[in-house]
């Protein structure tokens, strides 16, 4: 049925090489969850959500959005240069952000609020190091259609995290065991970054990276920014959480975002990569229109995102109970709520490489930029609130912008065609 809505030939094959794998590696986590919920509890869960959503926000000044330009230079020399200046830049970011938090850890400890110890506190710059070179490996193997790597090393460091995780927890490490089995699972996928720098080390060139650096500076001049602003938004509800509530009410919210959202990081991801390479090959060598294929695209996400958060809303309480243990059915309770955004998300969210394809940045910058101060607003005013009622005015909010941003691909694509049209 689902095979109806996605494009044939190597688009189709490829969609279903990164679903596959990267389904796989959905799978494990939850898997195991059930383990995992019966030896952490909600609170530890918060400190593990706390320390992760600040590596997904420091690791973009780590590496400046370069990333999102690999797919675009027409030969793979200059590519693999932007990925090792992510890797310089991350390299020196994480070194910065590890002096600053030497420093300045009590003050950095009181601001945040933070049920993260300075130990740990520590360990950052490696996520962020970590996290940052990924992202350069991540869009060279997809320029270079390497789904299939892809695909295993998602795996592999999904079930790494997860049996670390739970030996850990065996073994005494009630406290810290989540978050340092996630560090050691970032891991994995630097090690075939480190056999494609070795490999092609001649490949090199400390004036092509300089040169790149210049060619694709608006990438961090707009587009860190704009993601910067958009991940904060996105990881407003944990700080936000944090600072109003407890940790043991961060702890179930973010198993039950984890949970929900695992679909966006995993299937929709991978629909998205493939959909990023095939609108940018589109779109560089004049091949076609771009709307189509978003259009098509949206109904493939539309059809799966109706299979994957049906249940979570109807039946989040009873699931959770059931599968995670007695402790875990608030959780379910939030997974009803915030399943119904994570619906359009898993829609809108893929598509958004548009922007880049078609080199309307500053289009999508204005979006992300007003989405991070409404987001930002809507928790500030909600904070007193029963935790429940911000959930949906969360939701009502994420339904609302969302909308604006899918209309505004569209647009985006049919001017593209247009344009293109015209040009002939």
């Amino acid at each position: 049925m689902i095979s109806k809505f996605i494009p044939k030939g190597d688009f189709s094959r490829n969609i279903m090489t990164l679903m596959t794998g990267t389904g796989l590696a959905q799978a494990i986590p939850v898997l195991f969850s059930p383990l995992l919920t019966r030896i952490f509890s909600p609170a530890e869960f918060g400190k593990l959500a706390f320390f992760m959503s600040l590596c997904a926000i420091l690791s973009i000044i780590s590496t400046g959005r370069y990333e999102l330009s690999v797919m675009l230079p027409k030969k793979d020399v200059e590519a693999f240069n932007i990925m090792v200046l992510i890797v310089i830049a991350s390299f020196a970011i994480s070194l910065a952000i590890l002096s600053i938090i030497v420093l300045f850890s009590p003050y950095i400890l009181e601001i945040l609020n933070s049920p993260v110890s300075f130990q740990y506190l520590l360990l950052l710059p490696a996520g962020i190091f970590l996290t940052g070179t990924f992202q350069g490996l991540n869009y060279w193997l997809n320029r270079k259609k390497k789904y299939k790597v892809i695909s295993t090393v998602r795996i592999l460091q999904s079930l790494a995290t997860a049996l670390i995780s739970i030996f850990l927890g065996y073994i005494g490490f009630n406290s810290n065991g989540l978050i340092i089995g996630f560090l050691i699972g970032c891991i994995i996928p630097v090690v075939p970054l480190i056999y494609v720098l070795i490999t092609r080390r001649s490949l090199i060139s400390k004036y092509q990276i300089k040169a790149i650096g210049k060619t694709y500076i608006d990438y961090p001049r707009f587009m860190m920014p704009t993601a910067l602003m958009d991940t904060t938004a996105m990881q407003a509800p944990v700080f936000f959480i944090n600072k109003f509530f407890s940790s043991v009410i961060v702890g179930s919210y973010s198993l039950a975002s984890r949970v929900v959202t695992a679909p966006i990081g995993v299937i929709s991801g991978a629909i998205g990569q493939v959909y990023f390479q095939k609108v940018a090959t589109i779109v560089s060598h004049h091949s076609g229109t771009v709307l189509p294929v978003v259009l098509k695209t949206a109904r493939t996400l539309v059809l799966i995102s109706i299979i994957l958060f049906t249940p979570f809303f109807f039946w989040g309480e009873d699931l959770f109970r059931v599968i995670f243990g007695a402790q875990w059915g608030e959780a379910g309770k939030y997974v009803e709520i915030i399943s119904v955004a994570m619906f359009i998300r898993f829609i809108v969210s893929p598509l958004s490489t548009i922007f880049i394809s078609t080199n309307r940045i500053r289009v999508g910058a204005a979006w992300q930029t007003f989405y991070f101060c409404t987001t930002l607003t809507i928790f500030f005013v909600g904070r007193n609130l029963h935790f429940q009622d911000l959930l949906w005015l969360y939701v009502i909010h994420e339904i609302v912008l969302y909308t604006i941003y899918f209309i505004l691909m569209l647009l985006v694509s049919r001017d593209f065609d247009k344009n293109l049209i015209c040009a002939e």
